[in-house]
């Protein structure tokens, strides 16, 4: 869980949280940014620990599914990797960029 909440959030996602921060040269800006940013990191591992006990039945259907999920997983790994050689991935990535350019954040 720590890793899953961890890789995606610590780089990209905390270096535009913190630039969106300067640029706004408000402390009250900055700091409702960064503990939103907090929060959103931490409380899913705290629902995660609440829920860890209730959750064997979930454990075990996914322990009993371990190698189609493996296998799943394997496969987009290998299709991604076949889309990034062949350059497909820039095209893709690219279409997904036009789609979102007029996001504007609320904050």
């Amino acid at each position: 869980m720590f890793g899953l909440g961890w890789t995606p959030c610590i780089g990209p996602t905390l270096g535009a949280v913190q630039t969106l921060a300067l640029i706004e040269a408000s402390a009250t800006r900055g700091a409702i940014l960064s503990f939103a940013y907090c929060v959103g990191l931490g409380l899913p591992f705290i629902l995660f620990a609440f829920a860890l006990e209730r959750s064997k039945k979930l454990r075990s259907a996914l322990l009993q599914r371990r190698r189609t999920i493996s296998i799943i997983g394997g496969t987009f790994l290998i299709v991604i990797g076949l889309l990034q050689i062949s350059g497909l991935w820039e095209i893709l990535m690219a279409d997904l960029r036009g789609t979102i350019s007029g996001f504007i954040p609320v904050i």
